[in-house]
């Protein structure tokens, strides 16, 4: 099946599920979605062809649809994951789809349940959409966002920690609203300390992703020169 045909079958397999959303129709819209995934089709979807857009504006949507199953939306969320490695596309999802806000709400639906399988798929695939990209506080979802990030980085060290903590680092770095609004949080101490331990952590990555957050929120500040201080002597 080419590009077009599989795009033409996605889009109605997906009238179908909104219709009636059986497990058939389910296990049918699935099936487009892997198909378009198995394709590689990164480099159409940053076109601004209508049958592509029209594609992307319906996997956004399922995503945000806290109906669609959790399987189905597992599977799309894959396929963000892999478009989302052109920069083009990237910036079409977030700035026409507003995919970081709509994903900001996934994780807030699903952090209810500690281990629903949608939570580190998405936290992974906003860790990618906001690399090197300001995100704008005031958008919608990013402060239950930040607030979720910080309790889970304080949280027991689990598959979520490094995760969290390069999505936090992304969305803290040259971002003075979002620092503003961390500083200002009552458990900011609290979320310092717990940064600051991790610069002893055997893991590198997660030394980078710590530091980077405390050099954003902290740099020319009387804690940022204890920070530094700390990490000479080590």
């Amino acid at each position: 099946m080419d590009a077009s045909a599989s795009m033409k079958s996605l889009l109605l397999a997906a009238s179908q599920y909104r219709a009636a959303r059986t497990q058939p129709n389910a296990a049918l819209l699935q099936r487009s979605v892997e198909v378009i995934s198995g394709l590689k089709l990164t480099r159409l979807f940053a076109s601004n062809q209508t049958l592509p857009s029209e594609c992307l504006r319906c996997l956004v949507e399922l995503v945000d649809d806290p109906n669609t199953s959790s399987q189905l939306t597992l599977t799309v969320v894959g396929l963000l994951s892999q478009l989302v490695s052109d920069n083009e596309t990237r910036e079409v999802l977030q700035n026409t789809y507003n995919l970081n806000s709509i994903l900001a709400n996934v994780v807030h639906r699903s952090s209810v349940n500690p281990i629903d399988p949608l939570l580190l798929p998405s936290i992974q695939l906003l860790q990618k959409l906001t690399y090197s990209v300001r995100v704008f506080h005031a958008n919608a979802n990013i402060d239950e966002l930040i607030s979720f990030l910080m309790y889970r980085i304080q949280s027991t060290e689990d598959e979520l920690t490094i995760p969290c903590l390069g999505l936090m680092a992304n969305l803290c770095r040259h971002n003075l609203s979002i620092q503003a609004h961390i500083k200002s949080m009552t458990n900011v101490k609290g979320f310092y300390r717990t940064l600051i331990s991790f610069l002893a952590h055997s893991s590198l990555t997660m030394v980078v992703f710590a530091l980077s957050i405390l050099s954003s929120l902290t740099l020319n500040e009387e804690v940022g020169e204890k920070v530094s201080m700390l990490f000479a002597l080590k």
